[in-house]
Protein backbone atom coordinates (compact mmCIF):
# COMPACT_ATOMS: atom_id res chain seq x y z
CA UNK A 1 0.00 0.00 0.00
CA UNK A 2 3.06 2.22 1.25
CA UNK A 3 4.40 1.67 -2.48
CA UNK A 4 1.36 2.71 -4.64
CA UNK A 5 1.03 6.12 -2.20
CA UNK A 6 4.42 6.73 -2.91
CA UNK A 7 3.95 6.30 -6.37
CA UNK A 8 1.11 8.68 -7.04
CA UNK A 9 2.26 12.34 -5.78
CA UNK A 10 -1.56 13.41 -6.16
CA UNK A 11 -2.07 10.95 -3.40
CA UNK A 12 0.60 12.12 -1.16
CA UNK A 13 -0.61 15.56 -2.33
CA UNK A 14 -4.23 15.33 -0.53
CA UNK A 15 -2.68 13.95 2.08
CA UNK A 16 -0.57 16.59 2.93
CA UNK A 17 -3.41 18.99 2.02
CA UNK A 18 -6.06 17.04 4.88
CA UNK A 19 -3.47 17.78 7.28
CA UNK A 20 -3.85 21.28 7.84
CA UNK A 21 -7.43 20.83 8.50
CA UNK A 22 -10.45 18.59 6.85
CA UNK A 23 -11.78 19.48 3.02
CA UNK A 24 -14.78 19.09 0.92
CA UNK A 25 -13.90 17.17 -2.14
CA UNK A 26 -14.42 20.75 -4.10
CA UNK A 27 -11.90 22.49 -1.48
CA UNK A 28 -9.48 19.60 -2.33
CA UNK A 29 -10.07 20.09 -6.25
CA UNK A 30 -9.45 23.90 -5.94
CA UNK A 31 -6.23 23.87 -3.11
CA UNK A 32 -4.23 21.54 -5.65
CA UNK A 33 -5.54 22.89 -8.41
CA UNK A 34 -7.04 18.96 -10.06
CA UNK A 35 -9.23 17.83 -12.01
CA UNK A 36 -11.76 15.67 -10.19
CA UNK A 37 -10.78 12.46 -11.47
CA UNK A 38 -7.44 13.06 -9.67
CA UNK A 39 -9.22 13.84 -6.37
CA UNK A 40 -11.84 10.98 -6.87
CA UNK A 41 -8.73 8.40 -7.41
CA UNK A 42 -6.73 9.75 -4.25
CA UNK A 43 -9.43 9.85 -2.22
CA UNK A 44 -11.25 6.78 -3.24
CA UNK A 45 -7.50 5.03 -2.12
CA UNK A 46 -6.80 7.51 0.72
CA UNK A 47 -9.68 6.32 2.42
CA UNK A 48 -9.80 2.65 1.45
CA UNK A 49 -6.24 2.38 3.04
CA UNK A 50 -7.87 4.02 6.41
CA UNK A 51 -5.23 7.00 6.03
CA UNK A 52 -8.29 9.47 6.24
CA UNK A 53 -11.71 9.34 7.43
CA UNK A 54 -15.05 10.58 5.46
CA UNK A 55 -17.04 12.94 8.40
CA UNK A 56 -20.28 14.28 7.57
CA UNK A 57 -21.01 18.04 8.23
CA UNK A 58 -24.59 19.01 9.67
CA UNK A 59 -26.92 20.67 7.68
CA UNK A 60 -30.43 21.53 8.14
CA UNK A 61 -31.90 21.39 4.75
CA UNK A 62 -29.86 20.19 1.43
CA UNK A 63 -27.78 17.43 0.40
CA UNK A 64 -25.66 15.72 3.27
CA UNK A 65 -21.75 17.36 2.86
CA UNK A 66 -18.78 15.09 3.37
CA UNK A 67 -15.34 16.93 4.75
CA UNK A 68 -12.51 14.50 4.58
CA UNK A 69 -9.85 14.72 7.69
CA UNK A 70 -6.50 13.21 8.14
CA UNK A 71 -6.92 9.77 10.28
CA UNK A 72 -4.72 8.53 13.11
CA UNK A 73 -2.86 6.43 10.51
CA UNK A 74 -2.49 9.36 8.32
CA UNK A 75 -0.89 11.51 10.43
CA UNK A 76 1.76 8.61 11.54
CA UNK A 77 2.88 8.27 7.78
CA UNK A 78 3.24 11.93 7.16
CA UNK A 79 5.59 12.40 10.15
CA UNK A 80 7.16 9.36 9.25
CA UNK A 81 7.44 10.99 5.73
CA UNK A 82 8.46 14.03 6.40
CA UNK A 83 11.39 12.92 8.72
CA UNK A 84 12.48 10.63 6.05
CA UNK A 85 12.92 13.47 3.67
CA UNK A 86 14.63 16.01 6.27
CA UNK A 87 17.12 12.79 6.87
CA UNK A 88 17.62 13.20 2.93
CA UNK A 89 18.21 16.79 3.45
CA UNK A 90 21.03 16.25 5.77
CA UNK A 91 22.85 13.73 3.84
CA UNK A 92 25.22 15.72 1.92
CA UNK A 93 26.13 12.20 -0.44
CA UNK A 94 22.25 12.82 -1.63
CA UNK A 95 22.08 15.45 -4.61
CA UNK A 96 19.48 18.33 -4.52
CA UNK A 97 17.16 17.70 -7.61
CA UNK A 98 17.17 14.17 -6.00
CA UNK A 99 15.84 15.66 -2.49
CA UNK A 100 14.05 17.87 -4.27
CA UNK A 101 12.29 15.09 -5.63
CA UNK A 102 10.55 14.24 -2.01
CA UNK A 103 10.28 17.53 -0.69
CA UNK A 104 8.07 18.90 -2.92
CA UNK A 105 5.39 16.35 -1.94
CA UNK A 106 5.60 17.35 1.41
CA UNK A 107 3.99 21.31 0.81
Amino acid sequence: MFIELLAHDDYLRVLNALERKGLRFTEVQRSLKLNPARVDRAITFLKKARLIVPETIPAEKGPILVRYRLARRGSIFLKAFGSFVETLRSKPEFGDSEVADFHHLTK
